[in-house]
């Protein structure tokens, strides 16, 4: 049987109903000519690459096929297998030609021709001798370990020229750049996702290093929590199966966790091995880099460990710009194998960069200038595209930083480990606003609280205008994680910074900030006070005609409709919330529409409404879907709980209430979260059959939650909630 490295004995099964057309032949790698390899373990998966491979030999005008691909991807094993599956198709069998101990291209007409057992009669023209014998076969060569031997490579379109029967599958990290030639990029085995996957046993890259593992261990049976850490090490080392051999190794000493963890810490340093049976080139990680490094011209090798410092891929622009390379340059390396592109962006293999970036930091000039215009790059990249959030451009914009958010985050740590005060100050702004809208909180906090603690010990940075701000976005995003004494301190002390410098516009924003704070608190005589003052302020100063400084101007307008909301003056708050609507319209700012909307649904509502406040929502509901504004939708959905609520559907409102407690809990919100519960609780009361149990808990880990913020004001009205359900 194909499968099969040696003979077995096989049994046919004889039964008088069975008629002899339904008896199975078998067939045996025995019956055709050929000197494939064995290997010591199965085959696992690539279900899908054997059956193109199959595909794609089966064409009269794919005759010679070039597997490529990294070093330690498979490029051999699949070759072997898949030969083996198809050797039927070639009558005068397959032949398996190794090069890699072929020093030079003028070798592999001989290594050939001994694979083929061929002897030369004459010295006169061996190639053609070749041809010659050739020529009538119905065969398939496959010349494993091409890459080193490229510039050989027009033997091959010889041979096929001139034996018409003849196919040839090449394994190589880098294409042969022939006319004649088809190209499959070998990909990475298949992993599960980073969290939630489910039968994770069904994905080849952990079947594969459960194989191993229990090769090398056979006691071993993963436990719960080794299988999380088995779906990390998949992760980590991308599916790659030399990798992922190399990682099952150690079992027998470390758990899984930690395999994982040194994997994290040390790269392709861990990923080492002591196998004696391979070439030296496949016996670790480091040794498959160096080969691919040694094949490169001085020119390729200053290109890759440029590449080293982006992180999650790039563009082609990023790569001019912070690598000073060219499209010709980087079309060599995906030609290599080196890099992958998908649309529209390369990417690098993990552990592949980590070795380039060694490589990087053994040039030091090289480092500090490729790692200063990385920083400058996407810290400029990034203000440019937040100042688009306030746009139309909103989700082209949040995309583009989306893809890039660990270059972002590598820019931003340079900026703050080298102190660079111009850079970090530029994209305190574009941090706030990218930040806030796309609801992540906690990340705001600790970003911004980071970056103010070191600025707090150096005078230059808290001299400069920006400082303030700094101070003033770490208090908004504690005060949105819930950590309330914190945020009112630093509002307080950014305001105080502010007026100090004159700075009016800086002042009223941060008013109105203290404003939303104080509301939250139902604190409502410094919410009106701060209000008053931030809206007095605008009134009498001339904005820029900067989006960002218009957006602060609706961000007060809306504060103010809410205070007004809240005090029931339901007048004046629709004419602000009209007003900042009309501005926000005017800029095309959809996430400001939609917060705006909700807000005008709720004056709506609270005045009974319940029709048009439903129909704003709804309204509402779609841009914040647009947007992907998940903290809009989350109170949206806790106000179309209260319609269903004072419609006696409270079914359905637990329902919505529930998906609100869902979105709170994944932003970190901890303060709205506790509010959540509480709403669920009370819902839980007014069914037609209460059901206390489940209210009380509610109750109880709302309390938890307020304790844990400290907010008093929230255990207060949570404990005489939970009063009034005894």
């Amino acid at each position: 049987l194909k499968d099969l490295g040696e003979p077995i004995h096989i049994f046919g099964l004889q039964h008088p109903d069975l008629l002899g057309e339904q008896r199975l032949s078998l067939q045996s790698l025995a019956t055709y000519y050929h000197n494939l390899p064995t290997f010591a373990t199965p085959f696992i998966g690539r279900e899908e690459e054997l059956a193109d491979l199959a595909q794609l030999l089966s064409q009269e005008n794919c005759r010679l096929l070039t597997l490529t691909g990294p070093g330690g991807i498979g490029k051999t094993r699949l070759a072997v297998q898949s030969a083996a599956q198809l050797i039927e198709r070639f009558p005068d069998g397959v032949a398996f030609i190794s090069l890699s101990t072929t020093p030079t291209s003028n070798q592999i007409l001989s290594t050939l021709a001994e694979v083929l057992r061929f002897n030369f009669y004459q010295p006169e023209d061996p190639a053609r001798q070749l041809q010659d014998f050739l020529h009538s076969r119905h065969m398939l060569l496959i010349m494993d370990n091409f890459e080193h031997l490229v510039d050989g490579s027009a033997l091959l379109s010889d041979l096929l020229n001139h034996a018409p029967w003849l196919k040839i599958l090449v394994t190589s990290r880098e294409c042969l750049h022939l006319p004649e030639e088809c190209l499959y990029d070998v990909r990475a085995m298949g992993i599960p996702p980073i969290s939630g996957a489910s039968e994770l046993e069904n994905y080849s890259a952990v079947k594969l290093f459960l194989q191993n593992a229990r090769r090398v261990h056979p006691g071993f049976h993963p436990s719960e929590t080794d299988w999380h850490s088995i779906a990390e090490i998949c992760q980590r080392v991308e599916g790659l199966p030399m990798a992922l051999e190399l990682a099952s190794g150690w079992v027998r000493t470390l758990t899984c966790a930690e395999i994982s963890e040194q994997i994290s810490k040390q790269s392709f340093e861990f990923l080492d091995g002591n196998r004696s049976d391979r070439p030296v080139r496949r016996r670790s990680l480091r040794a498959a880099f160096d080969y691919s490094w040694n094949l490169l011209s001085e020119e390729g090798r200053r290109t890759l460990r440029r590449l080293s410092v982006f992180r999650g891929g790039f563009s082609l622009e990023a790569a001019q710009a912070v690598a000073a390379t060219t499209p010709a340059q980087l079309a060599g390396m995906v030609d290599r194998s080196l890099l992958r592109y998908t649309s529209g962006r390369y990417e690098i293999n993990e552990a592949l960069r980590h070795f380039a970036h060694q490589k990087l930091e053994e040039a030091p000039e090289d480092y500090t200038s490729t790692e200063r215009l990385h920083c400058e790059y996407y810290s400029y990249r990034f203000i440019e595209q937040a100042n688009k959030l306030l746009s139309r451009s909103h989700m082209q914009a949040m995309q583009e930083i989306f893809v890039d958010t660990e270059n972002l985050r590598t820019a931003k740590d340079c900026a703050l480990e080298h102190k660079c005060w111009d850079l970090i100050g530029m994209g305190i702004n574009a941090s706030f606003v990218f930040l806030e809208l796309s609801g992540r909180a906690k990340e705001g906090y600790e970003s911004f609280k980071r970056m103010l603690d070191v600025a707090l010990v150096e005078s230059d940075a808290m001299e400069s205008k920006w400082f303030p701000w700094l101070v003033m976005a770490t208090g908004w995003f504690a005060f949105q994680i819930g950590q309330h004494a914190e945020g009112l301190e630093d509002l307080n002390k950014s305001l105080e910074i502010l007026r100090a410098r004159g700075d009016e516009e800086g002042t009223a924003y941060n008013l109105a900030l203290l404003a939303s704070y104080y509301l939250s608190l139902s604190s409502f005589e410094d919410a009106g006070r701060c209000l008053q003052e931030s809206l007095a302020i605008y009134s009498r100063i001339s904005l820029p005609n900067e989006r960002l400084s218009q957006a602060r101007q609706q961000f007060t307008l809306y504060t103010a409709g809410q205070y007004y909301l809240q005090t029931q003056q339901y007048a004046l708050a629709e004419q602000h919330a009209q007003v900042a609507l009309s501005s926000s319209e005017q800029m095309g700012a959809r996430w400001g529409e939609g917060r705006i909307l909700n807000l005008l649904a709720q004056i709506a509502m609270f005045q009974h409404k319940l029709p048009e406040a439903e129909n704003i929502w709804r309204q509402a509901q779609q841009i914040a879907n647009e947007m992907g504004d998940r903290r809009s939708m989350a109170s949206i959905y806790s106000g179309l709980g209260q319609v269903y609520e004072w419609q006696g559907q409270i079914e359905k409102a637990i329902e919505t209430e529930l998906l609100v407690l869902q979105i709170y809990r994944q932003l970190g919100d901890d303060r709205l979260s506790a509010i959540a519960m509480n709403n669920l609780a009370y819902f839980h009361l007014l069914l037609k059959e209460p059901d206390y149990p489940q209210a009380t808990q509610f109750y109880r880990d709302s309390l938890d939650l307020f304790r844990l913020i400290q907010d008093q004001h929230g255990l207060l009205f949570t404990n005489y909630d939970l009063g009034q359900a005894y």
